[in-house]
């Protein structure tokens, strides 16, 4: 007999022996969208056994909780009941990080904060008489489109655009006139030419093409600088 309670009537001596059976109980455990992610550790426990139930985020997701709001990963507990679980995953977020090598050379939109997988445009702008000519891992596209995966620095590389000689005709140097005082340079003679001038130890400090006959231009220190017009070079030492 299988009844907890049973009657019976006494008519002489009798014996009975109760047989238990320990409770189990059914652990149910899932992913709110499976394409973010899984859990392991669903099944029937015995009462009093160890549940561990271990949320598997998808490449790109994290977890971030369990639906009574429990955060702990994985979860251990004993089982005194049944139960059902949910497990909540989000997506990463990655920062994606942009500029030009040169920043009097062109501007580069797009960067930010995104998503794993989210679309990426990157859009390389260059400035008067400068060109685009890749980006830092190769690629030449521009704008530039990608799914982001991680986080991501690229850089644009921007260069000047090559003159025509036979536009401009030859240069007379000897007419161009570089003057200092004190961190002002004053160019006259290079009207619409470009100029370059580096520092000692080669970092643009200006990188433009000049508009008027006689032009000032402020530099950050003084020292030795190396001014090119048009790829040819004259170099100046400067009153320290």
């Amino acid at each position: 007999m299988t009844s907890a309670t049973r009657t019976i009537v006494v008519s002489s001596d009798t014996s009975f022996t109760a047989y238990f059976a320990i409770d189990s109980y059914s652990i149910k455990a899932m992913s709110a969208n499976a394409a973010y992610g899984s859990v392991r550790g669903s099944g029937s426990y015995e009462y009093g056994s160890t549940v561990t139930l271990t949320a598997l985020p998808a490449v790109g997701y994290h977890f971030v909780r369990w639906n009574d709001a429990d955060t702990t990963n994985p979860r251990v507990f004993l089982a005194e009941e049944s139960g059902n679980f949910t497990a909540f995953f989000e997506a990463n977020e990655y920062v994606v990080t942009s500029y030009a090598t040169v920043d009097t050379m062109g501007s580069v939109s797009g960067a930010g904060i995104y998503t794993y997988g989210a679309a990426v445009t990157l859009v390389a702008t260059p400035a008067a008489g400068f060109r685009f000519v890749q980006w830092s891992n190769g690629i030449t596209a521009n704008p530039y489109r990608f799914s982001i995966q991680s986080d991501t620095t690229i850089m644009a590389v921007f260069d000047s655009i090559p003159i025509n000689p036979a536009a401009i005709g030859s240069i007379n140097m000897e007419a161009i006139s570089v003057v200092m005082n004190g961190k002002l340079m004053t160019v006259t003679g290079a009207q619409g030419l470009m100029l370059t001038i580096s520092d000692a130890v080669g970092r643009i400090v200006f990188n433009q093409r000049i508009n008027s006959d006689s032009q000032a231009i402020a530099l950050p220190h003084n020292g030795l600088f190396v001014v090119a017009v048009n790829k040819r070079f004259h170099s100046r030492q400067l009153a320290f």
